[in-house]
């Protein structure tokens, strides 16, 4: 019994380190932001019949479906792990190439978050 508690220890470490909680604040608040909240009062379907069939956006500022939280949410984690890269590529290092490339791809994740957010935003609203 002590021996598999004690194995268990550095896992429980790892998890409540300042990185772990980190991660764990940082999915928290996108599931809060992209609509969390909602989607567990309302229970949101996954599609929505509409005139033209089913789709997966409703056309609407007040309502959303549970498909487009899980969408918002990885666009908003990918969005703040581009913005972690970025933070990174900044920090004193003699790895210029890494540097860079963290950088760029940060760049490209960050663009591709916004980008792709408000052309959902732009969907939903027309």
């Amino acid at each position: 019994m002590v021996k598999d508690i004690s194995s268990r220890i550095p896992f429980l470490k790892q998890v409540f380190s300042r990185r772990g909680l980190s991660i764990f604040a940082v999915l928290f608040i996108a599931f809060l932001t992209s609509g969390g909240i909602y989607a567990i009062i309302n229970s949101p379907p996954t599609l929505v019949s509409t005139s033209s069939g089913n789709t997966y956006i409703y056309h609407s500022a007040t309502s959303e479906t549970s498909s487009e939280l899980f969408v918002i949410f990885l666009l908003t984690v990918t969005g703040a792990a581009g913005f972690i890269l970025l933070e990174e590529a900044f920090k004193k290092s003699f790895d210029l190439g890494g540097a860079r490339m963290k950088f760029l791809l940060g760049i490209v994740l960050v663009l591709l978050a916004v980008g792709l957010l408000e052309s959902l935003t732009y969907i939903k609203l027309h």
